[in-house]
């Protein structure tokens, strides 16, 4: 990421994000249209950051000074302030350990850059998200109010303050990192089966897969089809769906994709950070003209590899259309079972109200199924 200071042209893609539900459920004055967000962003610019990934804004960083609590008649050393921190994420780019990065940024610069001698933030207590986020980075909780605030739904909702002093991040351990998920970036590509070659991709590899991914065959079963290219382009190399994306070569020509992505377990509050990032959820789609040759069973078999044997997840689970029997079919070759059967769950765009079927694999499924030869 790239993190700056805010300028008022960016007002208009925090608006995009901001407007969302789920963001404005925890803004203390959320703007109901955007000329309203676009002025309240620029009064409030001073101490105010941006990050970008790939030149697009994600996220809103609050890093502001003021002065420490001192009784009357004690002055305040010259030049000792405190910090407050806060935060708004792009929904789109949840779960990818990316506010984990820029939190610990902003630590950076409020004790490294502004001489902090103490840094705060808060939240409410139902805002879980953020403040797992302020746990992540090392904060520690110092406050629970009860019934402390008055949420535009009509609730007293509790709060949480969390805080950091100089001496505990300057006493860090050296190479001290917050907990992650594993990622795909965790792997060195590229790799090799037998007949194929798997790589990260790329937004340089959308016209060839957009070649065959049209084909009346595999767009059947795609949750989106976009049949021009500026619109495919701009779906398939999402800066939120890349890092995520494999490509399949047979002799040099991108003949499938896969997918990876790494989420959370299921798990009661108490123990949610022992499920943090253990579980993957796989796709995969590949080109017409392959079909029947074993290609897709090599690849997706390889990818399982990566789940468990190099990125040590507990278990990896995949859908389709109980339709798509090639999709559901190559989930058997890989030893997966079926979990789920969805009677009427989904609306396909010419099929109507079909079934759907749901597939998992655990970790020490797969390593029985290998005789004992795997291992993560």
């Amino acid at each position: 990421m790239l993190v700056r200071p805010a300028t008022p042209d960016d007002a208009a893609a925090c608006w995009a994000y901001n407007r969302l539900p789920e963001v404005a459920e925890w803004r203390d004055a959320p703007a109901t249209d955007e000329a309203t967000f676009t002025a309240r962003f620029v009064e409030r610019i001073d101490g105010q950051l941006v990050a970008e990934l790939d030149a697009r804004v994600i996220a809103e960083l609050g890093v502001r000074t003021k002065a420490p609590y001192a009784q009357q008649g004690v002055p305040v050393p010259e030049g000792v302030v405190d910090a407050e921190l806060g935060w708004a994420f792009d929904p789109a780019v949840h779960g990818r350990g990316l506010a984990t990065e820029a939190a610990l940024e902003m630590l950076a610069i409020a004790f490294d850059g502004l001489g902090a001698r103490r840094v705060a933030a808060d939240c409410f207590v139902a805002n879980e998200p953020s403040w797992r986020l302020m746990e992540r980075i090392g904060m520690r909780r110092e406050g629970h109010m009860v019934r402390d605030s008055l949420h535009r739904s009509g609730r007293w909702l509790d709060w949480y303050g969390y805080a950091l002093l100089r001496s505990e991040w300057e006493a860090r351990p050296a190479g001290w990192a917050p907990p992650r998920r594993p990622s795909l970036g965790d792997v060195a590509w590229p790799r090799w089966t037998d007949r194929l070659l798997i790589r990260r991709a790329t937004a340089g590899d959308v016209p060839a897969v957009r070649a065959w991914s049209d084909d009346p065959q595999v767009s059947e079963w795609e949750t989106a089809v976009q049949h021009d290219e500026p619109s495919f382009a701009a779906r398939w190399a999402d800066p939120a769906r890349l890092p995520v994306r494999l490509v399949v070569e047979e002799e040099g020509a991108v003949v499938g994709e896969l997918m990876l992505l790494v989420q959370d377990g299921e798990a009661q509050a108490e123990v949610e950070d022992v499920a943090a990032g253990c579980e993957g959820v796989l796709g995969w789609s590949f080109a017409a003209a392959v079909h029947g040759r074993g290609l897709a069973t090599e690849a997706a078999a390889d990818l399982v590899r990566v789940a468990f044997a190099e990125l040590g997840l507990r278990r990896v689970t995949a859908s389709c259309f109980a339709d798509n029997v090639p999709s559901w079919r190559l989930m058997e070759r890989l030893g997966m079972r079926r979990e789920q059967h969805v009677v009427s769950g989904a609306l396909h765009r010419t099929h109507g109200w079909v079934d759907g079927y749901g597939y998992a694999l655990l970790v020490d499924e797969w390593r029985a199924a290998a005789g004992g030869s795997a291992r993560t």
